[in-house]
């Protein structure tokens, strides 16, 4: 990455998630289909929310999964935030280049 960060990497051992599951994550009221909803819930802001305030700090947040087996969502943020670190992401769950 080039520059002091904070990483912090959470798993689980869940459902995952297909990759059009994945396409629509970072996607503000996206959720799951009927039966998973009904099961465990969510309004479908969490992670849009989430992964807003990482590209506003100059970071990002980044997901691996598979069906079946769960899912890590990583959280890279710079150890220093500047006031103008808002960077434009493409919102794609992509690591930052560079």
């Amino acid at each position: 990455m080039g520059v002091p960060a904070l990483i912090i990497t959470i798993s689980d051992t869940g459902i995952g998630m297909t990759p059009e599951q994945k396409a629509r994550l970072f996607t503000a009221f996206t959720r799951a289909d009927g039966a998973t909803r009904a099961k465990y819930g969510g309004t479908g802001l969490g992670l849009a929310l989430s992964g807003e305030f990482c590209r506003m700090m100059g970071g990002e947040i980044t997901v691996e999964r598979a069906p079946g087996v769960g899912s890590s969502f990583t959280f890279w943020l710079p150890a220093v935030v500047r006031a103008d670190a808002r960077r434009e992401s493409s919102g794609d769950g992509e690591a930052p280049s560079g």
